[in-house]
């Protein structure tokens, strides 16, 4: 058996072996001399192809549309010396690639590589339908580009920015990894899939597009197994992610912010888990503040995320046998959140497990059947919650209800009234916990049956908080245990 050496096969000019299919650091660097003849096609020695052997000037002025498909057509026919088939890569330089035609990339075992999203970038600068599309079955690799829209189109156009769908006769898509790639200002979607099977998206953001940053549809079959991290979908016209029907997938560590959705994060499906998802409006407010995550399906593990200024944070819709961990839900003194966790009609067997809310008028609307809410893994039914269920701005009279829970956390809009507890045994002890917004405690007052804190309240008018914590006596005065005003 003859035995070829990396030195050997390119000292040869030789067609890419199979030992040499590795693209390692050095092929990102140097000139490329890959050629298309009528004998065959040769690719560089430096183990791909690239836009500037064909004529490419990625200077965002020149158009580069030819040059791509002509590199793309030796990457599509490329073989090895053995005859078998192998796909180099397209390269694509630092620089500005201006584009005026969808770019179309067939086949299997493709893999489109620039050197990071901050310096290789495709220009899209056509009126008319998507920007780069793959349609082969499978085994494609996408990094470090970044995809972005002319002005014109991004204000007249129409078509999304990087879609992955299966050549024709293909029920799926297989093996798909997109890492460290954008995609900015596109007309429509910025991702699509569709119908992918092993899906891997890393380090990668869609933002201002016109439609849903990013969306995965499989269709009537339920394909399996994507896993999305580190992930940012901000500012879109529509969902900043949305998944429909897929399953046993993972999402870490995903923000979606300020997307004009019904929902920042809207996911359907079987078995999905979701950890320290952040979705979040806090660039705009009113009647049609959005979903943080609409979550329907069965089956899924929500564990821990930030929800802040949403009118609901969590709905579940459709929803079943899932559980939502310690989720950190929090609205805003100018936007306060109206629903924590709410579960529709539809939702049964789902176990919600609160730490509690900030600025949260309910913590839980709950109109399914068999669900369980817990407040710290403890069960409302067995040990009352101890935790606020009433955290919003407000001013006028307040009764604490100490049935509804042991801590009282409330900012003040103007003036605040305590009034006498409401559902208090000798024995319990309530804490009242005030934020008057630098306007003093002096705003505060409480009825006669507070011994004690006036005093507190005249000598600390100047404070911005006010901690105080009583117990209930027998007569029903309710005696300090301890009282704090501090800024």
């Amino acid at each position: 058996m003859t035995v070829l050496s990396r030195r050997k096969i390119l000292g040869a000019g030789s067609f890419v072996g199979a030992a040499t299919m590795v693209v390692g650091a050095d092929s990102l660097v140097g000139p490329s001399v890959a050629t298309a003849s009528a004998a065959g096609i040769g690719v560089a020695a430096t183990g791909g192809v690239r836009p500037e052997d064909f004529g490419a000037v990625s200077d965002g002025i020149a158009d580069c549309t030819q040059a791509l498909k002509a590199a793309i057509a030796v990457v599509a026919a490329g073989k090895n010396a053995l005859g078998h088939l192998h796909r180099p890569p397209l390269i694509l330089s630092a620089g500005v690639y201006r584009v005026t035609e969808t770019i179309t990339i067939p086949g299997t075992d493709v893999i489109v590589t620039g050197v990071g999203r901050q310096n290789s970038v495709l220009l899209i600068d056509h009126l008319t339908g998507p920007a780069l599309v793959f349609t082969g079955g499978g085994d494609i690799e996408v990094r470090g580009v970044t995809i972005s829209s002319s002005d014109s189109r991004t204000k007249g156009g129409n078509g999304d920015g990087l879609i992955f769908q299966p050549y024709p006769g293909m029920k799926l898509s297989f093996r798909i990894s997109v890492i460290d790639v954008y995609v900015l200002g596109q007309p429509g979607n910025g991702f699509m899939f569709t119908s992918p099977e092993g899906l891997r998206l890393e380090n990668v953001g869609a933002a201002r597009n016109r439609g849903h940053g990013c969306l995965i549809d499989a269709g009537k079959f339920q394909d399996l197994c994507a896993s999305i991290e580190f992930a940012r979908f901000n500012d879109n016209g529509d969902h900043g992610l949305k998944v429909v029907n897929m399953m046993n997938s993972r999402f870490s560590r995903v923000e979606c912010l300020n997307n004009h959705g019904l929902a920042q994060f809207a996911l359907d499906g079987t078995n999905h888990r979701v950890e320290m998802a952040d979705c979040e409006c806090f660039e705009f407010a009113g009647p049609n503040q959005s979903i943080g995550l609409l979550l329907s399906g069965r089956a899924h593990i929500i564990e821990g995320g930030a929800f802040f200024k949403l009118n609901t944070a969590i709905m579940l819709k459709g929803c079943s046998d899932s559980r939502i961990r310690l989720p950190r839900i929090e609205g805003d003194r100018s936007f306060y959140t109206s629903v924590g966790v709410q579960l529709g009609p539809d939702c049964a067997r789902n176990v919600i497990d609160l730490a509690g809310g900030n600025l949260v008028q309910a913590l839980v609307s709950d109109q399914g059947s068999n669900n369980v809410i817990l407040r710290n893994g403890r069960d409302p039914a067995i040990a009352p919650p101890q935790h606020a269920a009433l955290s919003m701005p407000l001013s006028g009279q307040v009764a604490p209800n100490l049935l509804a829970g042991k801590v009282l956390s409330l900012v003040t809009e103007g003036a605040v009234h305590f009034l006498p507890p409401a559902g208090g045994a000798p024995g319990d002890m309530f804490t009242l916990i005030v934020d008057t917004g630098h306007r003093g405690i002096g705003t505060v007052n409480f009825a006669d049956v507070y011994r004690g804190v006036p005093g507190v309240v005249a000598a600390n008018h100047a404070s911005r908080y006010l901690t105080a914590c009583f117990v209930v006596a027998g007569d029903g005065q309710c005696l300090p245990h301890s009282l704090l005003a501090y800024d």
